[in-house]
């Protein structure tokens, strides 16, 4: 891909599938590693459940993320072959 950079295609999906896995990376570091490693810690019986669930939900939230990112590579790998 570094040759195919100079394509304004191809380097366009490449930027957006580096910023959407860059997002994800540092919500990850600064949310959902934390707090996973607080609830593994925590004694079972002090687990709040409401807090627990939020923390599953926003988890859940990490896919479109994911998916954004995956898309962004493929159509770049794509638009790097429409111009080979």
């Amino acid at each position: 891909m570094v040759i195919a950079w100079p394509q304004p295609d191809v380097r366009f999906w490449l930027l957006v599938g580096l910023v959407s896995h860059a997002v994800m990376r540092l919500w990850s570091a600064v949310d959902f590693i934390p707090k996973a490693l607080a609830f593994e810690r925590a004694d079972p019986t002090e687990i709040d459940e409401t807090a627990a669930r939020r923390w599953s939900r926003r988890s859940l939230l990490r896919l479109p993320l994911d998916l954004l990112t995956s898309f962004a590579m493929l159509t770049a790998f794509a638009a790097a072959i429409a111009v080979a």
